[in-house]
């Protein structure tokens, strides 16, 4: 079910918005309809909604301004007459943009936008994160090293091996038995 937060100072426009929404989202539920920046921001300070749709002239202000009070992580549609805003808009979580008076169509294809940008988005599996993060029972050690003897290869298992030593460009490996 998608949940969604209008903000709208239009009665007019804020119900034929809930009115195409629920046409093309028969599930969606429109948990509330504000129309003022304050309103708004103290919303979004107490709750979260799937997606927001978002006049930009509100009754008190700018709703730009309200980013400036609350940190917004939902998406948002911004709904509004003034085409000079955009630019604006789609530095913060914007999804779309769409001018006044909202066509049905293009509600689909924004809704379509969201949809596909969340579900671009991978769910995080906790437990298989906290998982990979668990210190293994046993650490995996080398257990033996290839070495050159001569002009053969030779397998070194690592009990054999007495200790290490570099001179020059090369490394050296002694065995217990004293050979290098």
């Amino acid at each position: 079910m998608l949940r969604v937060l209008i903000i709208e100072d239009e009665p007019p426009a804020a119900r034929r918005l809930e009115r195409l929404l629920l046409q093309l989202e028969p599930a969606a539920q429109v948990l509330d309809t504000l129309d003022t920046v304050r309103s708004a921001a103290a919303w979004l300070a107490a709750r979260e909604a799937d997606l927001i749709f978002l006049d930009i002239h509100l009754a008190d202000g700018n709703s730009f301004s309200i980013f400036e009070q609350v940190q917004v992580r939902t998406p948002v549609i911004f709904t509004t007459a003034y085409d000079q805003y955009a630019l604006r808009a789609f530095r913060l979580n914007s999804v779309d943009y769409l001018l006044k008076p909202v066509e049905k169509e293009e509600l689909a294809r924004s809704l379509a936008k969201f949809r596909e940008l969340r579900s671009a988005a991978p769910a995080l599996d906790v437990a298989a994160l906290l998982e990979a993060m668990k210190p293994q029972q046993t650490p995996a050690y080398q257990k033996r090293f290839l070495v050159q003897a001569g002009e053969k290869l030779r397998s070194v298992p690592i009990e054999e091996v007495s200790y290490f030593y570099g001179q020059q460009k090369f490394v050296f490996l002694i065995t217990r038995d004293n050979r290098r």
